[in-house]
């Protein structure tokens, strides 16, 4: 990353806690998919 330095900032805010969802993330989206298959699903996207 050429310019990590809002993306640090950014993190930092969450951490001390500036950055806030209202809803603590009760409408985030989650799924029981790994890793592997989330990228193995991009890549035969990306191949089409």
């Amino acid at each position: 990353m050429k310019n990590s330095e809002p993306r640090m900032q950014m993190i930092d805010g969450f951490n001390s806690g500036w950055i806030d969802f209202a809803d603590r993330g009760g409408h985030a989206r989650k799924s029981p998919i790994g890793i592997d298959q989330a990228i193995a699903a991009l890549m035969q996207g990306s191949q089409a």
